[in-house]
């Protein structure tokens, strides 16, 4: 595969949410594919990693597609990185638990039932 990520969609709440999964890459190339905003917030390095990326903007990360990533990218033995808009209160709590290393562009707390609500009344 000449591809640095493959794509998954996670589907919740009637929202489709792409992944991509880096799988034990150098630090830095995980970096060059990610927007901006969140490129400002990790230091390119040859560190190898394994990361989740969460590309739909402007949406949070509940703990059903928290557990989704983590299931998807399997073990891994290299340093651990989740990265998303905004993720919810139990969805950090999990990636914590997964000894995920968090990025994330809004940090507005949310919880999966708030979150709920509100694409809900969308």
């Amino acid at each position: 595969m000449n591809l640095l990520f493959f794509v998954n969609r996670c589907i919740e709440e009637g929202v489709h949410i792409k992944l991509l999964l880096f799988k034990e890459k150098p630090l830095a190339k995980v970096v060059n594919a990610l927007p901006p905003k969140y490129r400002d917030q990790l230091k390119e390095s040859e560190e190898v990693v394994s990361a989740i990326f969460y590309t739909k903007d402007e949406f949070v990360i509940t703990s059903k597609q928290a557990y989704k990533g983590i299931q998807k990218l399997g073990e891994t033995e290299t340093r651990k990185i989740a990265i998303a808009y905004n993720f919810t209160a139990e969805a950090i709590e999990i990636f914590k638990e997964h000894n995920f290393y968090l990025i994330h562009y809004s940090n507005f707390t949310w919880t999966d039932q708030q979150w709920k609500d509100n694409l809900s009344s969308r």
